[in-house]
């Protein structure tokens, strides 16, 4: 498994003061460079590099390194500005689709008044006609009178329609805040559309924010333009980094930690010949394993000068067997070892004592093995729990016809072990073990709410649900996870209901797939994709009721199966039956009934299962137009809740069986009335 990165941060103690001055000058330098990179790669589109390093570096007197820092933070923010770019575009353009519809349904108001109009005047004629006539005989007086009441009751839809027109149209300021809007969405969308074609970024080092408060000083807190400028300098200087490499001393040329006795860290730093100090500017006692959970950044930072002094020393002793046995240098013996150590100083202002006092924070990023993963976990439990006495190798009994007898513990195998398939959904997290056939052995459902909550609440909610999975697969000895990949963007433009976009507005996908890919590889668990393609619909049809699970956990086995491509072809039987109620009111039960489309050998199983798809949701669709209410048998209660997941039969008797039932339950419940009659309507979807 491949190492990832990890970053550790603290705050320098009590800095000297000149060394703080010093430091702050040269993040002022480190920043001008940056801005002049920035020009440079703005105005021109093809930059040959080493020519560049090379006179720049000459020009600055920076050295190439330095430059290598700078420039490496400019790309990082072109790529950024590059796909804010693309997103922001696309978001505009949605937004000025929706106000187009509402700016054509106020365009088309003054036309639906006139037709309302209209139609009143129409029926309010019709009715001056109705009563100049005089019924004769009393059955013709009933209906006269129906006739009357029925042509009231439109004439006042049609006056409280035009009353609700006549108000819409007295609304032009909301008419016109749409058209503003939408007018000053089209100019952005043309700018944004020029500037992707000429490759060109839009970047302010100091924050656009405070670069347009200078045009109102005084509301924003600004005595005159010479504190905003102060402050503007700050921001622009503020930060700075340091990248570095895993062929250098420490990892990193320009700012090398050393491990002292007392387990903390010293960390000097190299300045620039052009600032005119001879020496270093050195911090002593630098803790990077601070807060109450004790962040592990020392022991990460002890592995990598670890991994850096191994590349060294090997480095060394291939030069010096090569020189003795005089033959060509074999690189590839070390280049593969060394750990690089990226620095990055933040200056930043707290308020301490009632004063505002300058500070200073360092951060450190390299990457962590999962060995170190593994070294940190057992730290905490022997932190928390004490030190657990060593146990035996388990012998474990192998349930294999090729394999007789014990033997001692192996490495995990998930074609003999099995593996673990989970399904992601808005709060809740659906686990299904399964074993080496590919059937179910166990289940887990773990929520994390994060509708409503703040930003704290809902990291750590996810960060626990990570925690918990991470945990329960361990305690089954799987170390092999697949999941689904999806595409949010492509499913947010899919018709849905408010409530379903709010809830999918309001996930945070890409936070939770993170934080359980985070928790994964610390715990050595390999996490693996697979095409999200009708997994919940196959899920529903095939295992939810063969299993006696939900339809998110029958998704998830489906999502497991996929991984080692086990069969998804379509059931044996023909006909797929469902029993729902319709609406309270009219007491009627209908048996739903999908007839499968007949197997055709040369198309995919993906095609076939799209087409099974589309017949299903045209025969449900009725039902969730109407809000159905399901009414299980054998209870004479009406109780809301969603389309119940199809019943799969095998045979049509269970048609005449299911009617015979239903039919004694409605006379049972409601006293043998003729709404037992309307059970006798079928619904068939071809």
């Amino acid at each position: 498994m491949a190492a990832k990165d990890h970053t550790g941060h603290t705050r320098i103690k009590n800095p000297d003061p000149e060394d703080f001055f010093w430091l702050f000058q040269y993040a002022d330098w480190m920043n001008r460079c940056e801005a002049q990179i920035l020009a440079e790669y703005s105005a021109k589109i093809d930059i040959n590099t080493s020519e560049f390093k090379s006179q720049f570096s000459e020009d600055y007197g920076i050295g190439h390194r330095r430059f290598s820092s700078c420039r490496a933070r400019v790309l990082g923010l072109i790529r950024a500005s590059t796909t804010f770019q693309t997103k922001n575009l696309a978001s505009w353009k949605e937004k000025i689709k929706k106000l187009n519809f509402k700016i054509w349904g106020a365009d088309k108001l003054p036309i639906r008044k006139i037709f309302h109009q209209e139609k009143l005047a129409s029926r309010e004629e019709s009715l001056q006609k109705l009563l100049q006539e005089t019924p004769k005989t009393p059955k013709k007086l009933e209906s006269w009178n129906k006739k009357i009441a029925a042509l009231k009751e439109k004439i006042a839809k049609e006056q409280e329609t035009i009353k609700e027109i006549t108000e819409k149209l007295s609304q032009t300021q909301q008419y016109y805040k749409w058209t503003h809007r939408r007018s000053r969405l089209q100019q952005r969308v043309t700018n944004l559309e020029q500037d992707i074609a000429k490759g060109r970024v839009r970047i302010a080092l100091g924050t656009k924010k405070l670069f347009k408060k200078q045009h109102h000083l005084l509301e924003n807190g600004f005595a005159d333009h010479q504190d905003w400028l102060d402050q503007w300098q700050f921001k622009r200087s503020c930060n700075f980094s340091l990248n570095g490499s895993k062929d250098q001393r420490a990892g990193n040329q320009l700012c090398q930690a050393d491990l002292q006795a007392n387990g903390l860290y010293q960390l000097t730093i190299t300045l620039p010949p052009c600032l005119n100090l001879e020496h270093p500017i050195i911090f002593k006692d630098v803790d990077f394993s601070h807060g109450t959970n004790k962040d592990p950044g020392n022991l990460i930072l002890q592995r990598a000068l670890e991994h850096t002094q191994t590349r060294i020393q090997t480095e060394s002793q291939e030069r010096s067997q090569a020189k003795e046995e005089k033959r060509e240098l074999n690189k590839e013996i070390y280049t593969s070892l060394g750990q690089a150590i990226n620095f990055r100083f933040i200056f930043d202002k707290k308020i301490k004592k009632g004063e505002t006092v300058s500070g200073l924070r360092v951060f450190f990023t390299t990457d962590v093995s999962p060995e170190t993963w593994k070294e940190i976990e057992a730290r905490k439990q022997a932190r928390f729990l004490g030190p657990q006495p060593q146990q035996p190798p388990q012998r474990l009994e192998l349930k294999d016809s090729n394999f007789i007898g014990p033997r001692l513990q192996r490495s995990y195998n998930p074609l003999i072990d099995g593996w673990i398939g989970y399904d992601l959904n808005h709060g809740f997290l659906s686990l299904v073990q399964l074993d080496r056939y590919g059937n179910k052995v166990d289940k887990k459902k773990i929520t994390f709410p994060v509708y409503g909550l703040s930003a704290n609440q809902r990291e750590n909610n996810i960060n626990e649900a990570a925690k918990t999975a991470s945990l329960w697969i361990q305690s089954k000895g799987i170390y092999l996870a697949v999941k689904e990949i999806l595409n949010l963007e492509k499913k947010k433009e899919e018709p849905m209901s408010p409530r379903r976009a709010r809830a999918l507005n309001s996930f945070p996908y890409a936070q939770v797939d993170a934080a359980i890919q985070r928790r994964f590889y610390k715990d050595g668990i390999t996490l693996e994709g697979v095409d999200p393609a009708f997994t919940s619909f196959i899920g529903k049809l095939k295992f939810e009721n063969m299993y006696g699970i939900s339809g998110h956990e029958a998704a998830a086995m489906v999502i497991g199966r996929r991984k080692y491509e086990f069969s998804e072809a379509l059931p044996e039987f023909s006909e797929m039956s469902w029993l729902s109620s319709g609406p309270a009111s009219e007491g009627t039960s209908l048996i739903n009934t999908y007839v499968f489309p007949a197997r055709i050998i040369h198309k995919h199983g993906r095609e076939r299962w799209k087409e099974v798809y589309r017949g299903v949701q045209a025969a449900v669709a009725p039902q969730f137009l109407a809000k159905v209410a399901f009414r299980p048998l054998g209870t004479g209660v009406h109780r809301k809740m969603h389309i119940p997941p199809p019943v799969v039969r095998g045979a049509c008797s269970f048609l005449e069986d299911s009617q015979t039932l239903e039919r004694n339950h409605l006379h049972r419940c409601d006293g043998g009335s003729d709404a037992s009659t309307k059970v006798d309507d079928v619904a068939h979807v071809e």
